[in-house]
């Protein structure tokens, strides 16, 4: 026991608090934030010395700005726990900006905190086990190794205080000498906030469990006349929802029966194939959902003698695949490429609803033509459900323009 005690002690790394925050934090503003501090300094002349200056403060900043972080938060019992829940999620959170692009603004956290565990399943790849392998378990390690030093509880006290004081002016210090070119490039660069890690989903995750927290306390509101539809027979409102083209496994939303385009991407970490091979994947896919839409409409279709009905499909988002380097959907909407925004929408109607409905297909298909957003989704509904409520917009149904005036 004392052989193994003596051993534990010879390999020890005996730091303050302090010390492994610091080093946490500069050890993130090195190795997390590589693409931040390289788009910061793109297009930059590096034979000017206010260059190289420029590129020092930011390191200084991002170490700083996450040392206040973690001094506001860590102390003496928390700071392992602490300091290995985030250098594990920072690891990852590196991995998916770096191999897929994306930003972790609010909308993406609100994506991943709505995950279910089997499309989560399909983003773990050797690529990220060797990324948490060298970002986070040999960090974890080190943490492991260290022992921190006993400091009388006054003592301890100050030496925090003085060191988020100091860390503070250094920040400020630091932010007022590049105020100006930073200021410049994060007005005309908002979404590069979102690239400073691991600051950038914890301010997201805060904000997106703020929103539901607010929305949960709230009472359920009716839209409509609840009461109604509960008691109308024979009128129906069906939701399918589709896994569709969730990446990056594309190859497993279709039966092999649907592999028409080939050679196929088969793996899940999309880097390790061709973008030929990762669209044809995709093109795959999409031919089997409209291989799953067809059928729905064939059996609406057969029905129709009995029932009106409609089918409204849209997709929530498109993807990228590879240009640019950019997979997935994880921009920022504002700088986010067409194919990542602009998606596909398809409504069909029954032959005897457009007559009961008092619509006019000719009228229908040439709206078809015109552009539409999801904003108009909501209102068309509202309007094809014949839904009286105050929320309802007429201008946002894309039906309404074709409805006939009802007959005197």
């Amino acid at each position: 026991m004392v052989t193994m005690a003596r051993t534990r002690e010879r390999f020890s790394i005996h730091a303050s608090v302090e010390q492994v925050l610091l080093a946490t934090a500069l050890f993130w503003a090195l190795a997390a934030n590589r693409l931040f501090v390289v788009g910061a300094l793109e297009n930059r002349l590096w034979t000017e010395p206010r260059d190289w200056g420029f590129a020092l403060a930011l390191v200084v900043l991002l170490t700083a700005l996450h040392y206040l972080l973690l001094a506001l938060l860590a102390n003496r019992w928390t700071a392992k726990p602490l300091l290995a829940l985030l250098i594990v999620a920072t690891a990852c959170a590196t991995y998916f900006m770096q191999a897929f692009g994306v930003y972790l603004d609010p909308s993406m956290l609100r994506n991943v905190l709505r995950t279910d565990v089997a499309e989560a399943r399909e983003l773990f790849s050797w690529g990220l086990a060797l990324h948490l392998l060298a970002y986070g378990v040999l960090p974890l390690v080190l943490l492991w190794r260290v022992r921190f030093v006993h400091r009388p509880w006054l003592r301890a006290t100050l030496v925090r205080l003085g060191s988020i004081a100091l860390a503070a002016a250094l920040f400020v210090a630091t932010l007022v000498a590049v105020f100006q070119p930073l200021a410049s490039l994060m007005r005309n660069h908002k979404e590069m906030r979102y690239l400073i890690t691991p600051g950038n989903y914890l301010w997201s995750a805060g904000t997106v469990i703020a929103e539901q927290t607010r929305g949960a306390a709230q009472p359920r509101q009716a839209i409509g006349l609840d009461e109604r539809l509960a008691a109308a027979r024979g009128t129906q409102f069906l939701v399918l929802h589709m896994l569709g083209n969730h990446g990056p496994s594309y190859f497993r939303r279709y039966p092999p029966a649907f592999e028409r385009f080939k050679p196929a991407c088969t793996k899940d970490d999309l880097q390790l194939c061709s973008r030929e091979e990762v669209v044809n994947a995709y093109d795959n896919a999409l031919l089997y959902t409209d291989h799953v839409l067809a059928r729905v409409i064939a059996k609406l279709q057969g029905a129709a003698a009995r029932v009106d009905s409609a089918l409204l499909f849209v997709s929530d988002h498109g993807e990228s695949l590879g240009e640019n380097n950019l997979y997935l959907h994880g921009m920022p909407y504002a700088i986010a490429p067409d194919v990542q925004t602009r998606v596909p929408m398809v409504m069909w109607l029954s032959s005897g609803l457009p007559a009961d409905a008092g619509l006019d297909p000719d009228c229908l298909r040439r709206r078809a033509a015109q552009p539409a957003t999801h904003d108009n989704l909501f209102h068309t509904i509202l309007g094809l459900l014949d839904v009286k409520t105050a929320l309802y917009d007429p201008a946002w149904d894309l039906a309404q323009a074709c409805r006939k005036a009802a007959a005197p």
